[in-house]
C-alpha cells in the first residue's frame, strides 16, 4: 500500500516500482485507486499542540517556503508566543540570541556550491551544469573548415562529426545540406573577417539550420583553420 502522493518529477520511478511489484504478484493499492493518502506533515492543530507542550522562549520556523513559514509564525502567536520572539527568516540571515532577546542581523551572501570529483566551487558553476544538460539532451557536433581570410572564402569541404546528436553518415542528405549551409555562410561573411567572428557566424547559422531540420540544437564546436 502506497499512502503517499508521488512527488512531481518522480512519477516514472514510482510507476516502475509499482509495475515491478505487480510483476512479482503483489496487489498494490495506491492513490488515486483508493483514498489512502496520509500526509507526512503535521496539521495545524498538531503544530499548536507541540508548541503548547514545549513553550519555547523563541521560535524560528524553518521548514517550507516563505509562505509556509509565515503561517507557522501565526500559529505560534495563537498559542501565546510573543511576536517579538518569533523570527521568519530566509537562508543566510544571522540570528543573535541573548538570554531574553533575539535579533535578526545581516544577510550573508550564499548559494549552491558545486562539487565535481576533486573540483569544488567556481571550477564547476551553473553555466557548466547548463552545458552538461544541453550535451545530455542534444549532443555535440564538431565542425572544422579551412578559411581563406584574404578572399573570404571556404577552401575545400568542411568536416563534421557528431556525438549524441545524429549519425551524420546515416543521414547523408542532412550532412550534405549542412555542408552547403556552412559554405554559404562562410562565403557570405565579410571579406577579411577575423576567424573568431566567422566561427560565431557559422555557429549561429548551423544551429538554426539543425533546429529547422531536426528540431534540436546540439552544442556546436566550430573551428576555422586560417589560410593566409
Amino acid at each position: 500500500m502506497l499512502s503517499s502522493h508521488t512527488i512531481p518529477g518522480n512519477e516514472e520511478t514510482v510507476h516502475a516500482v509499482i509495475n515491478r511489484l505487480f510483476q512479482r504478484g503483489a496487489n498494490v493499492v495506491y492513490h488515486p485507486l483508493a483514498p489512502i493518502h496520509v500526509s507526512g506533515h503535521a496539521s495545524q492543530e498538531e503544530q499548536k499542540t507541540l508548541l503548547s507542550i514545549l513553550r519555547p522562549r523563541f521560535f524560528v520556523p524553518i521548514h517550507g517556503e516563505l509562505r509556509h513559514l509565515h503561517q507557522h509564525a501565526i500559529l505560534a502567536q495563537q498559542v501565546g508566543i510573543a511576536k517579538e520572539n518569533i523570527a521568519v527568516v530566509e537562508n543566510g540571515y544571522v540570528l543573535r540570541f541573548s538570554e531574553d532577546k533575539m535579533d535578526v542581523g545581516e544577510r550573508i551572501p550564499g548559494g549552491y556550491v558545486f562539487v565535481d570529483g576533486v573540483l569544488v566551487g567556481d571550477a564547476v558553476d551553473q553555466s557548466v551544469i547548463d552545458e552538461r544538460g544541453t550535451l545530455a539532451s542534444a549532443g555535440v557536433c564538431s565542425v572544422v573548415f579551412r578559411y581563406d581570410r584574404k578572399r573570404g572564402r571556404l577552401v575545400g569541404e568542411p568536416h563534421l562529426s557528431s556525438q549524441g546528436f545524429v549519425n551524420l553518415e546515416a543521414v547523408q542528405e542532412l550532412l550534405d545540406d549542412a555542408r552547403d549551409k556552412i559554405r554559404q555562410t562562410v562565403n557570405s561573411a565579410p571579406t577579411g573577417a577575423p576567424p573568431s567572428e566567422v566561427e560565431k557566424i557559422v555557429q549561429k547559422s548551423l544551429s538554426n539550420f539543425f533546429y529547422q531540420r531536426a528540431k534540436n540544437r546540439p552544442v556546436l564546436l566550430v573551428t576555422a583553420i586560417v589560410l593566409e
